[in-house]
């Protein structure tokens, strides 16, 4: 039996296993990547580089993996300057250039989330202009009542 002897030896080689499983790289080939994190002063340079190759490279698979990458990198953590509207964009770019590819969990995932923040920043701005407006009535009140208030002295 696989060379493990007695119950405890196989409840450890599948613990074993089911740790590994879980540590090792699965399918998300987005997020695991072979270059280096970014600095953050990196994100910029890269962003740049790779909106070259999104606009100007024939090559569909470049192109692909570059929108791919510029929607991680929009959305990166540790990017000082996230643009969740620009992250959203560039996944939906990949998606409409490989449409298998944005079947997978991850993918799907990260385009539910970035819709949500893109949905939730709309919304901010509405009431962000809705409370300047507020703010502007109160003041014309609040003059108003200063005016209404000399009158009756």
């Amino acid at each position: 039996m696989l060379g493990i002897r007695g119950s405890g030896g196989l409840f450890l080689f599948i613990l074993t296993g089911l740790i590994l499983s879980a540590c090792g790289p699965k399918s998300l080939t987005i997020i695991s990547d072979d270059k280096a994190p970014l600095a953050s002063g990196d994100f910029h340079a890269e962003i740049s580089r790779l909106e070259s190759i999104g606009q100007e490279n024939t090559d569909i698979s470049l192109r692909k993996d570059a929108y791919l990458r510029l929607a991680l990198l929009y959305s990166h953590h540790s990017n000082p300057s996230p643009d969740y509207l620009k992250a959203l964009s560039k996944l939906e770019s990949y998606i409409s250039i490989d449409p298998e590819g944005g079947k997978r969990d991850e993918v799907r995932n990260l385009l539910v989330i970035l819709k949500k923040i893109a949905s939730l920043t709309m919304e901010n701005q509405r009431l962000i202009n809705e409370n300047k407006k507020m703010k502007a009535v109160i003041k014309n009140l609040e003059r108003l009542d200063i005016e209404h208030g000399k009158r009756k002295k």
